[in-house]
């Protein structure tokens, strides 16, 4: 009976389970608005866990999902607190995962230990640039998220995922050149006739 009970106890140690904490995802600015053909950025920030220590984040996957009629996704530049991607001390990857889906990854190479000493409490995990090119409203949100801490063993679960909101609309209509001059020959014109009166005063 007590070896039953040992090996569960050692098999409940080694399977990851979920740690609930007050770890937050979002992306601000919470409300962008844009005008066609403008570029408008977000950063996908993390918070809520302990700055130079465990807990720490060791990868982290997830949707980013917004309307492809409105947007149209550009780039994304992941963060530094995971590691440096160009001393291959971590390993990042996106894709479209169909129109409106982006997929993001990354997975730290570094010990526990470097990582509870390079992260803060609360950094940024990627910047991400859209292209307005619709009319309308839409919400950015996060989807399917899936993080572990840096031992790899842990998933954390987070206890909010905050959207944005952006709104697009068209730009505003630019006087003609004719438009233009016909102004200014009035503006003149009531000037003229403001001198005369005064002169014949």
């Amino acid at each position: 009976m007590k070896r039953i009970t040992l090996l569960f106890l050692v098999f409940w140690m080694l399977v990851p389970c979920g740690q609930a904490m007050a770890v937050s995802l979002s992306l601000e600015p919470a409300l962008e608005t844009a005008i066609i053909g403008d570029e408008i950025n977000f950063l996908l920030n993390i918070s809520g866990l302990t700055a130079g220590g465990p807990v720490s984040l060791g990868a982290f996957s997830l949707d980013v999902m917004y309307d492809p009629t409105i947007l149209a996704f550009s780039t994304v530049t992941f963060g530094s607190y995971l590691g440096d991607i160009s001393l291959t001390e971590a390993d990042v990857y996106f894709d479209s995962l169909g129109p409106g889906v982006l997929y993001l990854d990354e997975t730290s190479f570094l010990p526990e230990s470097d990582l509870d000493a390079l992260q803060p409490a609360g950094f940024t995990l990627a910047s991400l640039t859209f292209s307005a090119f619709g009319l309308g409203t839409t919400q950015v949100s996060l989807g399917d998220v899936t993080l572990s801490d840096a031992t790899g063993l842990i998933t954390l679960v987070p206890e909010n995922l905050s959207s944005a909101n952006v709104e697009v609309t068209a730009a505003a209509a630019v006087p003609e050149p004719a438009t233009i001059l016909l102004l200014v020959a009035g503006i003149s014109g009531l000037g003229f006739v403001r001198r005369r009166r005064l002169m014949s005063l």
